[in-house]
C-alpha cells in the first residue's frame, strides 16, 4: 500500500459515503492497514493527507457531523465549507443551490434554510479571507464584490500575484 493507492481509496469512500463521513479510521479499515500505520503509509498526518486530496477543509470548514440531527451551527458550517470547496472548482458565482446541496449531502431546501445565494456568496468570500484562499478571493476581487474591498495590503498583493500567474 502506498500513498497513491490510499488516495484512490479515499476518493472512492468520498464518492460512496460523502465527504462528511471520511475518517482516518474508516480509510484505514477500507485500505486494510492498521490505524497506527497511517502516517507511515501516507507520509503525513490525516489533516495534511486530506488537504492533498484536493477537497481540503481550510480552517476546518467541514466539521465532522452525523447525517442525522445536528446542531444548526455545525450544519451551517458544513454547508458553508462545502460551498467554499466547490467554489474553488466552479467559482462562487456559478454555484447553484442544488450543487451545494449535493456537495454537502443535504437537501436544497436545507441550504436555503441557512443561506440565500447572495448570503452564501458573501459568506464564502468572508471565509476565504479568513483562511487566505487566494483562488476564491481572486474571484471576488475580479468581480469587485463588496466583501473583499478592504482586504489587507499584503493579502491584496498575494491575490494580485495569483491573478497575474493565472493569466
Amino acid at each position: 500500500m502506498n500513498k497513491y493507492q490510499l488516495k484512490t481509496i479515499a476518493y472512492e469512500l468520498i464518492e460512496r459515503n460523502g465527504l462528511i463521513n471520511l475518517s482516518r479510521a474508516g480509510l484505514c479499515r477500507e485500505a486494510n492497514i492498521p490505524d497506527g500505520s497511517f502516517p507511515y503509509v501516507a507520509g503525513c498526518n490525516f489533516e495534511q493527507f486530506f488537504k492533498e486530496l484536493g477537497v481540503d477543509t481550510p480552517c476546518n470548514l467541514l466539521p465532522l457531523v452525523a447525517q442525522s440531527r445536528v446542531r444548526s451551527d455545525l450544519r451551517r458550517a458544513h454547508i458553508l465549507g462545502n460551498a467554499v470547496a466547490l467554489s474553488k472548482v466552479v467559482g462562487y458565482e456559478n454555484l447553484t443551490r442544488e450543487g451545494v446541496a449535493v456537495a454537502a449531502g443535504v437537501s436544497g431546501s436545507l441550504v436555503s434554510k441557512y443561506f440565500s445565494m447572495l448570503e452564501l456568496q458573501a459568506a464564502i468570500l468572508r471565509r476565504a479571507l479568513e483562511c487566505e484562499l487566494l483562488e476564491v478571493i481572486a474571484q471576488g476581487v475580479i468581480r469587485r464584490h463588496p466583501a473583499v474591498r478592504d482586504i489587507p495590503k499584503g493579502l491584496r498583493a498575494q491575490v494580485s500575484k495569483f491573478i497575474m500567474e493565472m493569466v
